[in-house]
Formats: structure tokens, sequence, C-alpha cells
């Protein structure tokens, strides 16, 4: 599942000394179960894309994902 698009893009936050660290929007979580759930049905990685371009997933407003 790593093919580029299927997830949001994390922002990468440099902290100095303390090192960096990437920054993913809140509703990763749940779209990272949307996309495995489609990998479960078979669906190839280019037919999740077409879907996310549609816009077939969409997160549930004000849900906090940092289980």
């Amino acid at each position: 599942m790593g093919q580029a698009g299927l997830l949001p893009t994390p922002t990468l936050l440099s902290m100095g000394r303390k090192g960096r660290f990437h920054r993913w929007p809140p509703e990763s979580l749940e779209q990272a179960r949307w996309v495995k759930a489609r990998v479960d049905e078979l669906w190839t990685p280019d037919e999740i894309l077409e879907a996310l371009k549609r816009g077939d997933f969409k997160p549930t407003p004000g849900e906090r994902q940092d289980e």
C-alpha cells in the first residue's frame, strides 16, 4: 500500500536538536482504513486512486483520529 497518492502527504517538521517529525493530516488514519478495505475487496491501486480522485472517500467531519 505504499503507492503514492493512496494516503495524504505528511508535513515534515524540523525541531532542531530534537530531530525531525512527520505530522499527518487528521483524516490519515480513516483514509488508511478506507484504502485497506478497498484492498481487501481486491481493488487495484489504480482503481483506488481513481476512487480517491472522484471523492469516494469522505472523512468523518470533526472526528479525532488519534487512537
